[in-house]
């Protein structure tokens, strides 16, 4: 995927980065919801001054892991920004199934 470097993505999201980015998404959506203007840009500067030396594409990457996550519950997401696709389900399947047989190794 442009802009995301797997190994990067691999790593762990300390508890309060995931706090973080979830704020920071939620924040945008609101503003979304009710019509408000945001820039998406801006919120990204922003927010990776206060993560663990993330990539823009790390965070673009997260927040559509957000909005797939809304998705599946049902809930309001970034139509227009963070579309959740196919290929991106079938990348974060095979990131989990990656995982999960690294961890059945140890």
């Amino acid at each position: 995927m442009d802009g995301v470097n797997l190994e990067e993505e691999m790593a762990d999201w300390s508890d309060i980065e995931v706090e973080l980015i979830i704020e920071d998404y939620f924040q945008m959506l609101q503003k979304e919801l009710t019509g408000q203007e945001y820039n998406k840009t801006e919120h990204r500067n922003r927010l990776i001054k206060l993560l663990n030396n993330r990539s823009d594409g790390s965070i673009e990457f997260k927040h559509q892991n957000i909005s797939a996550a809304l998705i599946n519950l049902g809930s309001p997401y970034f139509k227009n920004t963070y579309k959740d696709t196919t290929s991106l389900r079938t990348y974060l399947m095979l990131l989990h199934f990656k995982k999960l047989r690294l961890l059945l190794k140890k």
